[in-house]
């Protein structure tokens, strides 16, 4: 009778060891699986962290460069408008109030002038216009240039709000435009001022501009202080301040006369103040 072969008996470790094979690859594979994907995760995470502060600095630095160029944007429009409106613009917001000082000030009131003419007194009698020979403190005769120079009969018109386009007066409701009939055309006329008791003037100013539909550069202004010319240049087609310094060498501060002689018809003229 033939004997069974005996089996090989297995320890209890062995055993374990067997039953745990199994299950191995699933728990290999989960826990790499989960160990993998949580790396990514906490990587990923990081990247985001990192991207987003990095994007945050970057809009920060954005705005605080645009707040900078905001800046000096408004420092340069602040300077330029500054230097621009302090002309006929300003002068027209100030208005009769501001005198020649709110051409910068806007209405601010400044020294009391030692002479000064607005042509309000001239009575327009209910018209927007009149022609005058002779105003209270000024003569008015021909300009040098005029075909009608030395003869009598010269004209100027004090207004009230025209031929100045869409522009508003500059001091007051009127001013005066230098011009008369000549031979039955235009030409330009000159006032004329004794001015005394000047001995700490220091300068004169006045607003000045082309009346409409005027050609500027064919409207030049001539300003004779004493026996100096002090201004010989065109004119705007807008109300322009003008200033003349008069502590210059050579200027009389005495008993003086003062001409405003355009050369040829259309200039306007209005606020003439001695300070």
């Amino acid at each position: 009778m033939t004997q069974p072969t005996p089996r090989p008996r297995l320890s209890l470790s062995t055993l374990l060891a067997l039953l745990a094979l199994p299950a191995l690859p699933t728990c290999l594979s989960g826990c790499l699986g989960t160990g993998e994907s949580g790396g990514s995760v906490e990587a990923s995470s990081s990247y985001e962290e990192e991207e987003s502060y990095e994007e945050e600095f970057y809009e920060e630095e954005s705005y605080e460069e645009e707040s900078e160029e905001s800046e000096s944007t408004t420092m340069t429009t602040t300077t330029t408008t500054t230097t621009t409106t302090g002309g006929a613009e300003g002068g027209a917001e100030g208005g009769a109030e501001g005198g020649a000082e709110g051409g910068a000030e806007g209405g601010e009131e400044g020294p009391a002038p030692l002479f000064e003419e607005d042509f309000e007194a001239v009575d327009l009698d209910g018209g927007d216009r009149a022609r005058v020979t002779e105003l209270a403190s000024w003569t008015v005769s021909w300009s040098p240039e005029s075909a009608c120079a030395e003869q009598p009969g010269a004209t100027a018109e004090v207004q009230a709000g025209v031929d100045l386009g869409t522009q508003p007066p500059v001091d007051g409701l009127q001013h005066i435009r230098l011009d008369g009939t000549c031979g039955g055309a235009l030409s330009p006329v000159s006032i004329t001022t004794s001015l005394s008791n000047l001995a700490g003037a220091t300068r004169l100013v006045f607003y000045a501009r082309a009346a409409e539909g005027v050609s500027p550069a064919d409207s030049n202004l001539r300003v004779r202080w004493g026996s100096a010319d002090v201004m010989d240049e065109p004119l705007l087609d807008q109300w322009a301040e003008y200033e003349v310094d008069l502590t210059r060498p050579g200027l009389s501060r005495e008993d003086v006369v003062l001409s405003l002689s355009p050369s040829l018809p259309g200039a306007l003229v209005d606020g003439v103040r001695v300070y």
